[in-house]
């Protein structure tokens, strides 16, 4: 587990953006510490990975949440995501 801190350095993302992508659900539901300080994990790393190269592209925020959405429902919606 990662803390906000230490995904934003690995990814070269600010905190504050990594905040907005919870706000606006492009992520799942963050795990929380006791303390409640977001928790990131492997899985929302690759996540954020995939958001970033979709960004890469002008992707529109919406479009992204979308295709998150679809690349968490799994293999059956490869054409769907290929499509955006």
């Amino acid at each position: 587990m990662y803390t906000i801190k230490e995904t934003s350095c690995m990814l070269n993302i600010p905190a504050s953006t990594l905040r907005y992508y919870e706000e606006q659900k492009i992520l799942p539901p963050l795990k929380r510490s006791a303390g409640n300080q977001r928790l990131f994990d492997d899985h929302d790393i690759l996540l954020l990975k995939v958001v970033q190269c979709l960004k890469k592209t002008k992707m529109p925020i919406e479009e992204i949440r979308h295709f998150i959405d679809l690349y968490l429902q799994g293999p059956a919606t490869v054409d769907r995501r290929r499509a955006l």
